[in-house]
């Protein structure tokens, strides 16, 4: 394909126009480039689509290795009152011994998405549960989570920390 002739050659060096035989190899030529690209452009989407399909592969693999990886964590092995005395320490450990519930990312919240028995064992031991803190800046006056947790304050049987101004929640 990068084969040119002396003559051809010659023909960029000078602004004269081809023959016409010259003029109809510089065609077939160019048919015969077009054709290469598209032959490298097919083989190359051929690599492309073998490429994602072992990418993908990969991360399936890799998913298996984590997952084998967790079976034989010995955390597993554990029975679940051992797990609640350890997310009660987990808990009492917090400043002042509570969690905001507002925030998922916070005490027994974050427990119960690491597995199912941890889910099942954290929502099954109330003492996790019974201490807490409801930041009312994060509020908004008159929501519906608003007056829930008003709820809360004025008939649940729970120690509550309350950060915030109140005042207007009640």
């Amino acid at each position: 394909m990068a084969h040119r002739s002396a003559s051809l050659e010659n023909l960029l060096c000078t602004n004269l126009p081809p023959s016409e035989r010259e003029a109809n190899v510089l065609d077939t030529r160019i048919l015969d480039a077009y054709e290469a690209l598209e032959g490298l452009n097919q083989e190359i989407g051929k690599v492309q689509a073998t490429l994602s399909a072992m990418q993908n592969e990969k991360k399936a693999i890799f998913k298996l290795i984590t997952e084998y990886k967790l079976l034989l964590s010995l955390v597993q092995c554990l029975a679940p009152e051992i797990l609640i005395e350890i997310f009660r320490w987990s808990i009492k450990s917090l400043p002042e011994g509570n969690f905001n519930v507002t925030d998922p990312r916070s005490g027994p919240w974050v427990l119960t998405h690491v597995s199912s028995l941890w889910h099942s064992v954290t929502l099954g031991c109330l003492e996790l549960w019974s201490s807490f803190t409801i930041c009312f800046s994060v509020l908004t006056s008159g929501s519906r989570e608003h007056m829930n947790y008003a709820y809360i304050m004025t008939t649940c049987m729970v120690t509550l920390t309350k950060k915030g101004t109140p005042s207007s929640m009640l």
